[in-house]
């Protein structure tokens, strides 16, 4: 058998810092993880459906750190 699983997932916290054009997103470290992805949009709602459009550039972002200091307006950083 090859690859690798995983067994736990981060836990995504509160963004912090959070100013009108950026924002620090911040989760829990992951025994074992060498790096993580997240994804950047801007999430509109109309007419009761949510809408995402993702930041050019931070869709399937990969990061190796636990934060990341953002600098787009109006985003929710999800954790994958």
């Amino acid at each position: 058998m090859g690859g690798s699983a995983f067994t736990a997932e981060p836990t995504a916290y509160d963004a912090s810092d959070i100013e009108p054009f950026q924002f620090s997103a911040n989760w829990s470290s992951v025994k074992n993880a060498t790096g993580y992805y997240i994804d950047v949009y801007t999430k509109y709602i109309s007419l009761g459906d949510t809408l995402k459009k993702f930041v050019s550039g931070y869709e399937n972002f990969f990061l190796t750190e636990t934060r990341y200091d953002g600098i787009i307006q109006r985003i929710k950083v999800l954790v994958q």
